[in-house]
């Protein structure tokens, strides 16, 4: 999520992640762990950013739910509403607008895992496990599809020849997975039976 008009800058409103990741871990054995939770660093990039997955962000979190599978190395981390904190304002801004102008792109996820199991003779943690993974993240394409949505027009007395007081309520569906403030929003409207009365009148 990027919550605010101005990024995660103090007074931006801040950006988070909500994600499920599933990643392989290059554990240091095969053993299986009763696992309690995994401390992780990741730094966000996305795909197209900068041409070559320039990170935008990094996002450290404490005691985040684990799914462990020790033998095949592959694990299931639950994050939500993560605060991220912004390496790059200039990579992220580029990374909202691929999202607003496609329907898909790849967010991109590396860095390391401590993991924290229970034994019979105390936690063990296993440091530093590198991991890397990636999610297509659904795009916004231009917020057209459907169609905005216009409802609820009045039309008030008219105090110019050149201005109609209108009133409206606009409906804008974002089918992405990332959640913007939009703040102002300008558009144009023609409304062409209006005119054509008016003409005819």
């Amino acid at each position: 999520h990027h919550r605010g008009g101005g990024g995660g800058g103090e007074g931006g409103g801040g950006a988070f992640l909500t994600v499920k990741i599933r990643a392989m871990l290059k554990l240091p054995f095969s053993v299986q762990l009763d696992v309690k939770y995994a401390d992780l660093r990741l730094y966000i990039s996305g795909s197209s950013v900068g041409g070559v997955g320039v990170a935008f962000a990094i996002v450290d979190v404490k005691r985040a739910a684990i799914e462990l599978d020790c033998n095949s190395g592959w694990a299931n981390i639950s994050l939500s509403d993560v605060p991220l904190e912004i390496l790059d304002e200039m990579a992220l801004g580029e990374f909202v607008g691929v999202v607003f102008r496609e329907h898909a792109v790849e967010l991109k996820m590396a860095g390391n895992v401590s993991v924290t199991a229970d034994m019979l003779f105390g936690d063990l943690v296993v440091p530093q496990i590198p991991v890397s993974s990636s999610v297509m993240v659904k795009g916004m394409g231009g917020l057209n599809s459907p169609p905005i949505k216009v409802s609820e027009i009045q039309v008030f007395d008219a105090t110019s020849a050149h201005e109609l007081p209108v009133s409206m309520s606009v409906a804008i569906y974002n089918p992405s997975d990332l959640e913007i403030t939009l703040g102002d929003v300008s558009f144009s409207l023609l409304l062409s039976q209006c005119l054509d009365a008016l003409q005819r009148a």
